[in-house]
């Protein structure tokens, strides 16, 4: 099972990146002072938030199926329905993150069974990989029937949810921090917002948290207050958490940028999707922690009479704007020191108390503390030498001299030498690989030649499995990989 967790996170990077670039583009957009640039920036990264559904399901499709482009056509068809139906049945839901996910797993699952798939000379056309958006197709029409049947209760059940929390203090504030969260992967938060912050109460001829926060409401602002705290701080600490449980120097580093930006732009935006979505799916237990410490942010924010207000989200934009118009706001900077050292040690506690998908921590799994160190050592340049000494002395595979030279010989020749040191395409079910390593699954792993590999270049192995190995070549795997796949297509012809 965490085989298949670490494949399905590594496939989740590829949109999960995507979601900085979106965010940067909608802070920019709300900093420069030329309108129509600053429009178009919004527009820009507003357009990415819409469409993320759409981006989820082409990047985990893609990444599930080894880079088949066919895949994430089809995961983009598959949400095409999913959404045409959803907004045919229910046009006030956007199914979003929710029918991407499907669409996508649907897709990867459809490639890695039909893919291959041959039928009659007169449907010939149709057989092969074109049998994939086909079959994809029919089963997301299944599914969004399915979403859409399921909606109406649940959005009933939400409303009523929305009502008792209104009027319920303490508890209904609480219980609406935690929900809102915990409803975000499924699109259904914007229903339990829009009963909250927009239906409930009355004041001036104004309704909803929100506006009747904006129109003076003295009761107004305890639905929002909550969120500061957790945007601000906890989800900055939270990414704080996850860089420093990177495994290795050199993970750390890789994820650096992804993990600086994410936290950047919950603290300046309060947009938390770049942060969430790095553990929401692969680290589940993460998420519910999340949950019931958002909870606990709304029940304190409101037991220290705190009111606070945002027009779009809540980060310290709208907190600096909005500081005059609430009460006793400036309680939520000490509420938010607590709530961030709260998220870092226990995320941190967590992550490693349970080993833990997240980023940094999905390519170097199984690697012993030495070859973790003569990576490193790779990857950085300098004092590469004295690296490699400490990897031995922890128990590396060293790799001989000739390695360096063979690791300049032409590709197609170092992946023909690695299949056969494979035991040759006979014994060759599967490869993948991730930065540095090359990941195999073999028929009989006694017909590997790890001595053969070692001259091609390999540094260090890992068995993760019965029949299942990684090689580690550096940064040449991913090309290695590609070489290989040549091969074995040809050999199918």
């Amino acid at each position: 099972m965490r085989r298949g967790l670490q494949k399905f996170a590594t496939a989740a990077l590829t949109p999960i990146a995507v979601l900085p670039a979106a965010a940067l583009l909608y802070a920019l957009g709300a900093v420069i002072p030329v309108p129509m640039v600053a429009n178009a920036l919004t527009a820009s990264g507003q357009a990415l938030f819409d469409n993320l559904g759409l981006i989820f399901g082409i990047g985990i499709a893609v990444g599930l199926a080894d880079g088949e482009g066919i895949a994430g056509l089809s995961a983009g068809v598959g949400y095409v329905i999913m959404a045409g139906i959803g907004r045919a049945m229910v046009p006030e839901w956007n199914l979003g993150i929710l029918a991407g996910l499907i669409a996508g797993l649907l897709s990867a699952h459809f490639f890695a069974r039909y893919h291959e798939i041959r039928f009659p000379d007169y449907l010939s056309f149709f057989g092969g990989q074109r049998f994939v958006p086909i079959i994809t197709s029919l089963a997301s029409v299944v599914f969004g029937l399915l979403l859409g049947w399921v909606f109406p209760p649940v959005s009933a059940g939400l409303t009523a949810l929305g009502d008792w929390m209104a009027r319920s203090g303490v508890w209904g504030v609480a219980a609406y921090g935690a929900l809102e969260r915990a409803l975000i992967p499924t699109g259904m938060h914007h229903f339990l917002n829009g009963v909250v912050l927009l239906l409930q109460g009355t004041y001036n001829g104004v309704h909803g948290d929100l506006p009747r926060f904006f129109a003076g409401d003295p009761t107004a602002g305890h639905f929002m207050a909550g969120s500061y705290p957790i945007m601000m701080f906890a989800f900055p600490a939270a990414c704080l958490a996850m860089y420093h449980e990177a495994i290795g120097e050199r993970q750390r580093r890789a994820i650096k940028g992804l993990l600086l930006t994410a936290a950047l732009t919950s603290f300046i935006t309060g947009l938390t999707e770049p942060v969430e979505f790095t553990f929401v799916f692969t680290a589940p237990i993460l998420y519910v922690v999340n949950v019931i410490f958002t909870g606990l942010s709304f029940a304190l924010s409101y037991l220290l009479h705190i009111r606070a207000g945002f027009s779009t989200s809540s980060g310290v934009f709208e907190y600096i704007m909005n500081f005059y118009r609430g009460q006793n706001v400036i309680l939520l900077i000490p509420l938010g020191l607590f709530f961030g050292a709260l998220y870092y040690f226990t995320f941190r506690f967590l992550i490693r108390r349970f080993n833990l998908i997240t980023p940094g921590r999905m390519e170097e799994e199984g690697l012993d503390e030495g070859t973790t160190q003569m990576l490193d050592a790779i990857m950085s340049g300098p004092g590469k030498k004295q690296a490699m000494g400490e990897g031995r002395a922890a128990g590396a595979v060293e790799a001989p001299a000739a390695a360096l030279i063979n690791a300049r010989s032409p590709l197609p020749e170092r992946a023909r030498g690695v299949i056969e040191a494979l035991g040759g395409l006979d014994n060759l079910e599967s490869v993948d690989t991730c930065l540095t390593r090359l990941r195999v699954v073999v028929r009989d792993e006694g017909k590997i030649d790890e001595a053969q590999l070692k001259q091609l270049g390999s540094m260090g192995k890992v068995r993760t499995g019965k029949n299942i190995w990684q090689f580690v070549f550096g940064t040449i795997s991913n090309d290695l990989r590609a070489e290989i796949r040549k091969v074995m297509k040809a050999e199918k012809r």
